[in-house]
């Protein structure tokens, strides 16, 4: 029997920005079924979820509030989230700009799926890619109606509103995916990383001199001093696109 891959949708909301100085003060983690064909199929009703609150010790930036509205003294009494977390089993971590609640939790042996990096793919032409409006954006093709994603909304930044509403787009793009394969029901969390991991190549530049513009406009001289850029550290996918175009050397 093959051994059970867990794939596990995470959401945190912490005191800032800043990886290895600021807390996490919210988590939330829904265990999905053992494959995708079991997850397009299944109820969000009979997921796994674990959601928990922490303390903190690092100052609650202003931006962060604005973003989770979490007030201090709601957390007041709560222990600091402890390393390494107790966390659900997980083979794959997924979420939208998966890397940032990866990395806040120290969890960098799961894979990500970045369902942010497969809503560029796969809506190319939404004039944004937040979590929120590609929910609006799902809203309108499925003819649910935009109400449908405001009330899903109301409590967007919540971690465990959010990882149910990336859990929507989730099943959405494995829908997608799962139409498009050749191996119709299939597909296996490995084959949905894979993808994750072909969208995060970028096909135009998103930024500097070049952005905007195909990656096949670059020319050598830019991107040989961005691949030597030390502060900050370059892209590793953007490295992976200018090495395809044969731009710098693998």
């Amino acid at each position: 029997m093959a051994e059970r891959i867990y794939a596990v949708v995470a959401d945190t909301e912490t005191t800032g920005p800043d990886i290895g100085k600021d807390q996490v003060v919210e988590s939330a983690f829904l265990s999905l079924p053992a494959t995708p064909a079991e997850f397009l199929k299944a109820p969000f009703e009979g997921m796994t979820m674990q959601h928990e609150y922490f303390g903190h010790t690092v100052p609650m930036t202003l931006g962060a509030q604005d973003t989770h509205h979490i007030l201090p003294e709601t957390l007041a009494g709560l222990p600091v989230m402890q390393y390494p977390p107790k966390v659900p089993p997980m083979n794959y971590i997924i979420g939208h700009n998966i890397d940032f609640d990866r990395d806040m939790l120290d969890l960098k042996g799961a894979g990500g799926i970045c369902t942010l990096a497969l809503s560029r793919r796969y809506f190319p032409e939404l004039d944004c890619h937040r979590q929120g409006a590609v929910l609006y954006h799902l809203a309108r093709i499925t003819k649910r109606g935009e109400s449908w994603a405001r009330d899903l909304l109301r409590n967007a930044h919540s971690a465990d509103a959010d990882v149910l509403n990336c859990a929507r787009i989730l099943k959405y793009i494995i829908y997608l995916i799962d139409r498009d394969s050749k191996v119709k029901g299939q597909l296996s969390w490995g084959d949905i990383y894979q993808v994750s991991q072909d969208a995060r190549i970028p096909k135009v530049m998103g930024f500097g001199k070049f952005k905007g513009q195909p990656i096949c406009n670059v020319t050598p001289n830019w991107a040989e001093w961005y691949a030597g850029c030390t502060d900050p550290l370059p892209d590793p996918y953007v490295l992976i696109a200018l090495k395809k175009e044969g731009l710098i050397p693998y």
